[in-house]
């Protein structure tokens, strides 16, 4: 089977779980939220900065691309896709979200590398978030593609 085959199965089983992790949500808590503080104080000392997901920090190299970004909130739902570029290395960027989102209470569940390097984290509250990362066709720039859900507060 081919790596386009691959990626394409895998595309679909996280758009599966994000469903049923939806369907499965529960209420916000207070612990939940303390929790989140607390590891953050863990956090290394990577430049980062915050967008709409408070959980999710971003490399400062990383310039966002608005036009190729997409939110959607609803009263139970926020997510979406998150289009960044920046001159660093596909291997610093892979690094930057392999050891900082633990501190911000993510998992890596799995992750293909190649190519296009693919990082798929998950949370306890049903949190789900997919990562692509590529040199783009000219190869000065490294293009980042974060496809997130998360239940609201």
């Amino acid at each position: 089977m081919k790596l386009g085959s691959w990626i394409k199965i895998f595309l679909c089983l996280l758009i599966l779980g994000i469903l049923s992790a939806c369907a499965q949500m529960q209420p916000y808590s207070q612990e939940t939220n303390t929790t989140a503080i607390k590891s953050k104080s863990l956090m290394t000392a990577a430049p980062q900065i915050i967008y709409q997901f408070p959980d999710l920090p971003i490399p400062t190299q990383l310039v966002k691309i608005d036009e190729d970004s997409t939110i959607v909130t609803t009263p139970m739902y926020q997510g979406g896709i998150l289009v960044f570029k920046g001159r660093v290395t596909q291997d610093s960027v892979v690094n930057f979200f392999t050891k900082t989102l633990p501190h911000y209470g993510w998992h890596l569940s799995g992750e293909i590398r190649g190519k296009k390097d693919f990082l798929a984290f998950t949370k306890p509250n049903g949190s789900a978030c997919l990562i692509q990362i590529y040199n783009t066709s000219l190869g000065f720039e490294t293009e980042v593609q974060i496809w997130i859900s998360e239940p609201r507060q």
